[in-house]
């Protein structure tokens, strides 16, 4: 009947699941604060790291290291959009990132999403607070 027919050619409602993976917005997705660039054998390189980024905090990851894989997925030949979807998640989900340093040498490193805004203030770790003395 036209009726069916009717229902049938009306719009799909937004699916939640889609939106969330079509977009791209920067405030859905957050990285580990670092900036890639490729080099001549095919691979991404750490080209700087945020201040306040998961990538500098972890003092484990340098400028220059070159990614192999991010969460058992193979970077290598890998485009800018593969490596931006193996970064890009969820505030406060991790992702495992292998490197080859500059000297040769692997790392595994295991790092979570952030904004890098006050990572100090969210660190659960205890601080030292040293006071001097005032007379």
């Amino acid at each position: 009947s036209f009726d069916d027919t009717s229902e049938v050619t009306k719009p799909p409602p937004h699916s939640p699941g889609l939106r969330a993976e079509q977009s791209t917005r920067s405030s859905d997705k957050v990285g580990i604060g670092a900036t890639f660039k490729k080099d001549a054998d095919g691979y991404f390189v750490i080209k700087k790291l945020a201040e306040h980024g998961a990538a500098r905090a972890c003092n484990k990851i340098a400028v220059g290291d070159r990614v192999l894989e991010i969460d058992g997925h193979s970077m290598y030949r890998a485009t800018a959009l593969d490596l931006s979807r193996a970064i890009l998640g969820q505030e406060g989900t991790w992702l495992t990132i292998i490197l080859r340093s500059t000297d040769g040498s692997s790392k595994s490193v295991a790092l979570r999403r952030s904004t890098g805004e006050e990572e100090q203030d969210t660190d659960p770790r205890p601080t030292l607070t040293t006071m001097s003395p005032t007379a």
